[in-house]
């Protein structure tokens, strides 16, 4: 079973279960609905992006500064059996109208044309009809909604949390949240200790991979 990863590095206890594409290393770390659209349109080369701005979006092409070409992860795509769909945020970032990856905003990573930038937020019904979209993107093949690690029942974070999973249970879209999973073993021991918790420790990692590997081989 062959998997790709729209998502983070909270995701990398796949890697040691399953075989997993490049899409994601090779391409983009995606955060938000639409930029999970803009990728999957960019794999499937149904993307209207130019080649020279590939490298003023996608993660890969910030960080290597050197455009992408759609046509290494055509195999990659059409091959996946399953699709690993993180929504961490409601925020977007465009670029000559189109969606860029969050570090372009981000000094250490010397985007050349931050003020260029737009800032935006996704409403609720935007992310409704994007996930509907992500799923027609990725049909017939098989995907799951992950959602961010939250420590707390309030806050933005936890009401995008609620938010997908109420419209994946509207939609019949496979809906994981990690830290629902973890339950009773919760704690301080699983997350790196940062201002805002966003990453894994080993032990981490670890502890909610027998949960991934269960509902996935459920799908």
């Amino acid at each position: 079973m062959k998997l790709t990863i729209l998502g983070s590095c909270r995701q990398d206890s796949l890697y040691h279960m399953f075989p997993v594409t490049s899409i994601r290393d090779s391409l983009t770390y995606p955060h938000y609905t639409k930029e999970v659209i803009q990728a999957l349109e960019f794999c499937k080369g149904i993307s209207a992006i130019p080649l020279e701005l590939t490298q003023s979006l996608f993660r890969s092409g910030i960080l290597s500064k050197r455009p992408l070409n759609a046509a290494q992860f055509y195999d990659d795509f059409f091959t996946t059996d399953v699709f690993i769909v993180e929504i961490a945020s409601r925020i977007t970032y465009t670029y000559k109208g189109f969606y860029a990856h969050h570090i372009v905003t981000e000094p250490a990573f010397e985007f050349p044309d931050p003020g260029a930038v737009v800032i935006g937020e996704l409403t609720d019904e935007e992310i409704e009809a994007d996930l509907l979209r992500i799923k027609e993107l990725i049909y017939p093949k098989k995907y799951m909604v992950v959602s961010h690690i939250y420590t707390r029942q309030s806050g933005k974070r936890y009401d995008l949390v609620k938010l997908l999973e109420r419209l994946c249970e509207k939609h019949s879209i496979p809906f994981f949240d990690p830290i629902q999973k973890l339950g009773p073993s919760f704690g301080p021991a699983l997350f790196k200790d940062e201002p805002l918790l966003s990453h894994y420790t080993e032990y981490g990692h670890s502890q909610i991979a027998p949960f991934y590997k269960k509902f996935i081989e459920s799908l």
